[in-house]
Order: structure tokens, then sequence, then C-alpha cells
């Protein structure tokens, strides 16, 4: 089985984001996971193509970045709108890690 590349409406996609963000105004901003649901665009090639849409000589999007940990987090808006929130991640900290493992040693040696 060979890879065929999928030809996608731009415009379509356009739209389809449009109302991803819109409808992600003031909660978390849409996961890849989400995305790909919404516009059916590979998972690699989700966040070039939302690049793409915010360095337009006239931005479509808005895309915010911060590095957090090992993973960025965004949040999207249009032009001059609301932002969604920051990326939640469904993932636990390291912090979280370091607290989960202290509980289990502890656990096991009786000091719970």
């Amino acid at each position: 089985m060979s890879r065929t590349p999928r030809l996608f409406d731009i415009e379509e996609l356009i739209a389809v984001v449009l109302r991803l963000i819109e409808a992600h105004r003031g909660k978390p901003c849409p996961t890849r996971r989400e995305i790909v649901a919404w516009t059916g665009l590979p998972r690699r090639e989700v966040w070039p193509f939302l690049q793409s849409l915010a360095e337009r000589e006239a931005p479509v999007i808005e895309i915010e970045q911060r590095l957090h940990a090992r993973a960025g987090i965004r949040r999207l808006r249009l032009p001059g709108g609301e932002w969604t929130g920051w990326t939640e991640r469904k993932t636990p900290s390291q912090h979280e890690h370091a607290v989960l493992r202290r509980l289990k040693r502890e656990a096991r040696h009786g000091k719970a």
C-alpha cells in the first residue's frame, strides 16, 4: 500500500479552522488530535498548516507559543479576537511523576 497525498480544499480547511478556533474561545486550545478530527489533515501536517495561515501577509490566525517542560504550549485566535486558552496537557508532569514515585515508595516502606 503506497501513500498517496490527499487533496484538500484550502478554503474549506481555513473555514473549518476558523470555526474550530471560534468554538474554543475561552476554552483550552484544541489539541492536534482535535484539529485532525475536525479537518482531516494528516497529523504531521497540522502545525505546519496552521503556521502557514499565521505567516500570510494578512494573517488568517494568530498563534502564541511558549516552551513548557518538554513540549510547547500554544493558544490561537482570529486576528485581534479573543484567545483560546493554553493547550492542556493530558500527560502527567515530571513533578506529578516524582510525587507519585515518592508516595509509592512510602507505601512500600510503611511510612504512609
